[in-house]
């Protein structure tokens, strides 16, 4: 409900509380050493095992870790729009926990966005496009069918490092047609935002662009 309305701050913070009634820490506005930390813990592990090792992993079962992993999962997102820091440091944890326990719908978008979060902070674009890329692949299996249209629009962000414009945008498009038919509004608006900014990238004609919000409003309203 925070993340509708625009209120990223609250969003986080009600994640925050959510967690410390589980007994998990999470700093609301992490350093980027608190960050830093957490993804270096994880990068050690994926560097000796590989992304393959998602295929393999159990699948997590257990309520309470389900609900560490969905409540991290969600600070990700927000994080990205108002404290890059908890973008990796939330992704990070969602791994290190995913590493440990199994997967889940929350691994998947995890994964995704820690593909963002590695090109923001370190540069690593091609690592970055292989995480995300990895979580489209495992998005596709109907288990964590769920996060395909986050992992979607984080294709799309970190793509066009390594890819053309024009694949950025068949990413933002895909996310922007499949939260539609799931009834997700919010990925609406963030693949629709996409959408426009990879047209304009490809200059593409202004009535395109400006008839596309219109198109997307109605749909969203439907």
């Amino acid at each position: 409900i925070c993340s509708l309305r625009g209120d990223y701050a609250g969003a986080i913070n009600t994640a925050a509380d959510g967690l410390a009634s589980l007994g998990v820490n999470l700093p609301t506005q992490p350093t980027f050493e608190q960050a830093q930390q957490a993804w270096l813990e994880v990068q050690q592990a994926l560097e000796q095992r590989g992304l393959q090792l998602f295929d393999s992993l159990p699948a997590l079962h257990d309520s309470t870790l389900l609900a560490v992993a969905e409540l991290l999962a969600s600070c990700v997102i927000p994080g990205s729009f108002i404290q890059p820091n908890m973008m990796l440091l939330a992704s990070s944890r969602v791994l290190a926990l995913t590493l440990e326990q199994g997967m889940s719908a929350a691994a998947v978008h995890g994964l995704g966005w820690l593909g963002v979060a590695v090109a923001y902070h370190y540069g690593e674009y091609h690592q970055g496009f292989a995480f995300a890329t990895q979580a489209c692949l495992l998005a596709e299996q109907p288990a964590y069918a769920g996060s395909r249209v986050s992992v979607l629009v984080a294709l799309d962000q970190v793509s066009p490092w390594t890819r053309p414009i024009p694949y950025a945008l068949e990413c933002a498009e895909a996310a922007y047609r499949l939260s539609l038919a799931q009834g997700t509004p919010s990925f609406a608006c963030y693949a629709n935002n996409h959408v426009v900014s990879d047209l304009i990238v490809l200059g593409a004609p202004i009535e395109r662009m400006l008839r596309h919000p219109d198109v997307s409003v109605a749909g969203i309203a439907d």
